[in-house]
């Protein structure tokens, strides 16, 4: 598949005619793919003892068709999968199909909301890491009030995402126990995520075993005029020790 004389069409049709013998594949990474080429590939690998997956779909990716989303269900529910990275355009509404239980341990997101996201952790789940890219995170008050089993999670990042604070301190309240948290994105109102003290008062009564907090926000290009006593009284949560 070196060959640079070689069309796209031509090096998958050599993947397909070949994948079928690779019944001993332990890591898969598809990037830029599309629904007929996910289905041909997925469909095979079935039985194989899969330890890890990362699925990334085309920018004009449609939505899956059924065959895809069950043969996707079956790999996401092998009993061997440990880690998923896994773009979830492909769904293309709230509503996924996803494992009542499942053995993966490090999971990453992209491009999900919270609703699609509280399908996922509502379920029985073994998640040691969880990494949320592109994050949409709106309409909580749509979204069922309860707890969720993720004493486990020893890690959680948001990435890329707009940063609101009522939702973030709602995640943190069912993550008592995670070590490292990371917030990387971006706000169009300072004060939603800087006002009355909510980071100080997150670390102070939610992350007792936190060891390491990154932090990351770009202001929306809407702010003209950054208020300086809010970054003030944000830099003021971090001069004392918790």
């Amino acid at each position: 598949m070196s060959s640079i004389e070689q069309l796209p069409n031509e090096i998958i049709y050599r993947i397909f005619d070949n994948i079928n013998k690779l019944n001993r594949l332990k890591s898969l990474k598809l990037i830029q793919i599309n629904e007929n080429d996910l289905e041909n590939i997925l469909k095979h690998l079935i039985n194989d003892p899969l330890n890890s997956i990362e699925i990334e779909y085309r920018q004009y990716f449609t939505m899956l068709n059924q065959p895809t989303i069950l043969i996707l269900y079956q790999i996401l529910s092998k009993e061997t999968l440990r880690e998923v990275h896994l773009d979830m355009r492909s769904y293309q509404n709230d509503f996924i199909q996803w494992p009542q239980t499942s053995n993966i341990k490090y999971l990453t997101l992209i491009h999900s909301n919270l609703y699609q996201f509280v399908q996922i952790i509502e379920k029985s789940n073994k998640y040691k890491s969880v990494t949320l890219k592109n994050f949409t995170m709106k309409n909580l008050n749509k979204i069922p009030l309860k707890s969720f089993h993720l004493k486990q999670l020893k890690s959680f990042k948001i990435e890329d995402s707009e940063l609101i604070m009522e939702i973030i301190q709602w995640f943190i309240s069912f993550m008592s126990d995670i070590v490292y948290f990371k917030l990387d994105g971006f706000t169009n109102i300072i004060e939603n995520i800087f006002k009355n003290d909510q980071l100080e008062n997150l670390f102070e009564n939610k992350l007792n075993n936190l060891i390491t907090f990154q932090f990351f926000i770009r202001f929306s290009s809407n702010e003209t005029l950054i208020n300086n006593t809010i970054i003030d009284s944000f830099i003021q949560q971090f001069k004392k020790s918790y």
